[in-house]
């Protein structure tokens, strides 16, 4: 259709390489055409929105590090990539028919070993597991960058913060009064008790500790993914990390790291989004009683 506008796959739909190459669902779609604006912002958001260099930056990463690693990671054989899709979500078994959960959970849906051993190994298609791996190599990136390009300006600002030096926005916005630290305090409070009680208080196989450790990994990440997100319209998430280092922590059982997962990504989501709300009622004169209930 015109939302996957995939033509070479029209001249030649059962030649398998050229359905791999310029297929727009499960190849690499390497002639990306579309006329669906919502394919367009699927990733970046409005691509008008975002500065050149994020866009530039995003095409030579694309290449480098997807495009190129996939196609010699399927050509080549590796991660028994000739039985699998190039591009897709799904994780499959030995018989490539999707993974069947349920095959490998025991009692209190924990994870049984043995009849993971009697069932099946994971098997990723090699975007997946090129989406994995990039996924630490962004975060941990992220935490580099900023540390060496920003680290000084984050401490100046920390130091700075209730008597640096007002520029016109600022002086404008000193008419409004700020936002109480107690407005914050008991936001954090009682959203603190909320999840603690949903931890506690139900069979959710997530530890107290690790419910705090969650919150924790957050806000290692906040300033730094807040500073890409603000220059770049790239959005940084916890989503890999959080799952791999949970079940690490609480090894056999799912939902405790998936609600690890929950706890860590949406904090995070939620405090890149507040703080571009902030950044917005800034610039607009928002009074900032107004934007933090908002």
């Amino acid at each position: 259709g015109l939302a996957v506008f995939s033509f070479p796959t029209w001249i030649r739909p059962g030649n398998v390489v050229v359905n791999q190459l310029f297929g727009g669902y499960s190849g690499l779609s390497l002639l990306p055409i579309t006329f669906d604006w919502t394919y367009v912002t699927a990733y970046l958001g409005n691509p008008l929105l975002a500065p050149t260099h994020s866009h530039v930056n995003t095409l030579v990463g694309l290449f480098c590090f997807i495009l190129l690693p996939i196609i010699g990671i399927t050509y080549s054989g590796a991660l028994w990539s000739k039985y699998l899709p190039l591009v897709s979500s799904q994780v499959y078994d030995n018989t490539q028919a999707a993974y069947q959960v349920s095959k490998i959970l025991g009692p209190g849906f924990t994870f049984d070993e043995q009849s993971y051993k009697d069932y099946s190994p994971l098997f990723l298609t090699p975007a997946l597991a090129l989406n994995y791996g990039l996924s630490f190599a962004a975060l941990m990136s992220t935490l580099v960058h900023t540390g060496l390009y920003h680290g000084k300006e984050i401490w100046h600002r920390f130091r700075s913060s209730r008597n640096q030096e007002p520029d016109v926005h600022l002086k404008m916005m000193k008419k409004y009064d700020e936002a109480p630290d107690w407005w914050y305090g008991a936001l954090f409070l009682v959203s603190l008790a909320l999840g603690l009680v949903t931890t506690l208080a139900f069979d959710s196989q997530l530890p107290w500790w690790a419910f705090f450790l969650s919150l924790i990994l957050a806000v290692i990440f906040m300033i730094p993914s807040s500073m890409i997100l603000a220059v770049s319209n790239i959005v940084i998430s916890l989503n890999v990390i959080s799952a791999f280092l949970a079940g690490f922590m609480i090894p056999g059982r799912p939902i405790g790291v998936m609600i690890f997962k929950v706890f860590s990504v949406i904090t995070l989501g939620q405090a890149q989004t507040y703080s571009g709300d902030l950044k917005l009622g800034h610039y607009m004169k928002i009074p900032p009683k107004v934007t933090l209930p908002s």
